[in-house]
Parts: C-alpha cells; structure tokens; sequence
C-alpha cells in the first residue's frame, strides 16, 4: 500500500509499479505476488484516495469558509479535463487540496455538477451520521 501511495504520490506512471516492488523484495519485504501488478496498485491509490477525500470533506465541513476552484482544460490527446481544487485555512495557513480531476465531455458550467454532487452527497451523510 505504501508503493502504491508513493508511485501516486510522486505521479509515476502505473508501469513503474512492478520495478518498485522489486526494489522492496531486495530491501527483504515480503510482497504477495497476487497484489504485485500495475491493476492492483490502481486498486490501492483509489482506495487510498477515496479515505483521503472522505477526510477532507470531513475537515471542509467543520470549517466556516472555504472556496471551491474549477478549471477545465483540453490535455495533449485533445480530452477535456476538469480539476476542482478547494481552499481554506488550516492551522493558520492557506492550504489548497485537489478534490477530483476527471475527463468530462465538454468544459463548461454543466460538466462541472459532477463534483458539487458528490461533495453534496458526502456532505448530507455526515449529516445524518449526527
């Protein structure tokens, strides 16, 4: 799991992921063969990053403010990609996190509600949680 966040962490190519694990076993980790492929170390960094997010919609609704920034653009294959990026102050200093990136089909005001109606929903089950 900690491959894994590294490989996402240092934005290295899934490929990558085998060569790591490799190093880990010289290193006299035991790694079990099944979780040892580039399918499962994607496995890992969602399942990663979907606690990641559940925390910091955590974090975001006991704060008073925050702001929400959405940018679309079209990367070098020609699919459009939109990043939303939310921002507020922890511990007395501004902290910007990346709440998704996702290929959506156009870049305008309709495509963005793919996020807000996620934040919505974790937003109303913590809700009922209370």
């Amino acid at each position: 799991m900690n491959t894994a966040y590294f490989e996402a962490k240092e934005e290295l190519p899934f490929s990558n992921f085998e060569g790591l694990l490799s190093l880990q076993r010289k290193n006299g980790v035991s790694i079990n063969p099944t979780y040892a492929n580039e399918k499962s170390c994607a496995e890992f960094i969602s399942f990663s990053s979907a606690g990641f997010k559940d925390d910091l919609i955590q974090e975001l609704n006991s704060k008073n403010y925050f702001s929400i920034m959405v940018d679309g653009a079209a990367d070098v294959g020609g699919v459009e990609n939109e990043t939303v990026v939310c921002r507020f102050v922890r511990d007395g200093l501004p902290v910007n996190c990346m709440m998704g990136h996702k290929a959506v089909q156009h870049c305008h005001a309709e495509a963005f509600s793919w996020h807000f109606h996620s934040l919505t929903l974790l937003r109303e089950s913590e809700n009922r949680e209370h």
